[in-house]
């Protein structure tokens, strides 16, 4: 550790030094955590006829995160080891009713921890618009992993323009005036793009607002016993807050694909984004 007489250029060094030993901790971990996620994966996906895969974020886009302004204006102290999904994977739904069978396989046969379960932004979208079933899990040899849970629309409409409108504004900075601006004028374009892709759901599958609330009543209880943490005092890598993330002896790290399937594009959401 550095001491406080420390020249700057030493502080420096060492700043550099812990990080990079803070990502190549991460990647150990995702390459012994791949191998049973996947295998959770292709089960869920034979059972449930959904669509899943996983997805390793580049050290470069984990550095980028670490330090992105719009992350850092409402958590300054946040760093490389707050990254909650340098590993992440996800199944795309077909039913917001198939969630309470998937959340119950994730309790009893992942073996992850649930540290926090996000379920209200489905109804109650944020700034984007984004509906989207979100759990932060604690691998059992201790990474912070996400796991996301879309529906099919919200996957097809991320590809044909809606993850784009995020890109745009992703890194400005929420405390320059400017950027405050375009970010709101994007917020907007993509909360209108994002309702559209919700009728969509709603019209392929019938459901209305009191059966999706039960839905996630049914998951948030299936994840009953799990513990959230507020995201300053979550569990964070070796010399962050909070329990420490180990990794164990690693297996050889496999190839790394973004998605196992490809989720074909609804006619529903098709027609809802061009129109």
């Amino acid at each position: 550790m550095p001491r406080s007489g420390e020249p700057p250029q030493q502080r420096q060094r060492f700043d550099v030094l812990r990080v990079r030993a803070q990502v190549a901790q991460l990647q150990r971990m995702t390459a012994e955590n791949k191998w049973t996620v996947d295998a959770f994966l292709a089960t869920l996906d034979r059972e449930f006829g959904t669509d899943s895969g996983s997805n390793v974020i580049t050290p470069e886009n984990i550095l980028l995160k670490a330090k992105r302004p719009s992350i850092l204006a409402t958590k300054p102290w946040h760093d490389v080891e707050h990254i909650r999904d340098s590993f992440r994977f996800k199944t795309v739904l077909n039913d917001l009713a198939q969630l309470p069978g998937i959340v119950d396989r994730l309790v009893s046969n992942l073996g992850a921890t649930i540290i926090k379960a996000d379920l209200d932004k489905v109804l109650s979208p944020k700034e984007f618009g984004w509906r989207i079933v979100a759990f932060d899990l604690k691998m059992p040899h201790g990474q912070l992993v996400g796991y996301y849970l879309p529906v099919r629309e919200f996957e097809v409409g991320k590809k044909r323009g809606g993850h784009q409108l995020f890109e745009r504004v992703r890194n400005l900075d929420p405390t320059n005036p400017a950027d405050r601006v375009a970010m709101a004028r994007v917020q907007a374009e993509s909360r209108a793009f994002d309702q559209k892709v919700w009728n969509a759901y709603l019209a392929r599958t019938g459901d209305d607002e009191p059966a999706v609330r039960a839905s996630l009543d049914s998951a948030k209880a299936s994840a009953g016993g799990a513990m959230a943490y507020p995201s300053k005092k979550s569990p964070t890598l070796e010399g962050g807050a909070g329990a420490r993330q180990l990794p164990s002896n690693p297996r050889p790290a496999e190839p790394q694909s973004s998605n196992t399937h490809a989720t074909p594009a609804p006619s529903s959401v098709t027609k809802a984004i061009a129109g």
